[in-house]
């Protein structure tokens, strides 16, 4: 019925994209209710997400930036990831560094992401109204994004269905 969450930056990385699909149930189907500089209050409420709205995907090479879609003021804008696989001598160096995390480069902001959370949904943008994160250097907003190796990103629009009542 409620969560109570650190606001907490460790390692470059931005807790929005720790447990993407988590992130994503708490900004749908939680509210903000209170919140200290470290702490944050989330009770259940009813959905207000719509269905994500899937756009092209888009190859990428290491260091291209790509623009996120649009979306409009009441809407979270999130990507998906998948690194380029290649051939053999290209799978045997990812297998020696799959462990390492990627560099995406999110607006004039560069995070890690560990790989196994590429596939998103990873927070693009993330509309004032819904108060959440309360530092405003965790709240993505970013028009462009980019990563450290090849692959194909692809992006999502999920409407929010009404404002936050507080």
């Amino acid at each position: 019925m409620a969560v109570l969450r650190e606001e907490d930056v460790v390692d470059d990385r931005l807790q929005l994209w720790d447990s993407p699909r988590y992130n994503m149930a708490l900004l749908c189907s939680f509210r903000q209710v209170d919140h200290d500089p470290r702490w944050t209050l989330f009770v259940r409420a009813r959905n207000r997400c719509s269905e994500p709205e899937r756009h092209a995907s888009i190859a990428v090479s290491p260091g291209e930036r790509v623009r996120a879609p649009a979306a409009g003021p009441a809407a979270i804008v999130t990507m998906s990831f998948a690194p380029k696989r290649g051939s053999l001598g290209r799978k045997v160096a990812a297998a020696l560094t799959r462990s390492s995390p990627l560099k995406v480069a999110l607006g004039d902001a560069e995070h890690r992401l560990p790989r196994a959370l590429a596939g998103g949904p990873l927070v693009v943008r993330l509309p004032a109204e819904t108060r959440w994160p309360t530092r405003p250097q965790s709240r993505p907003e970013a028009g462009t994004v980019g990563f450290s190796v090849p692959g194909t990103v692809s992006f999502s629009i999920v409407r929010l269905a009404h404002a936050d009542p507080r």
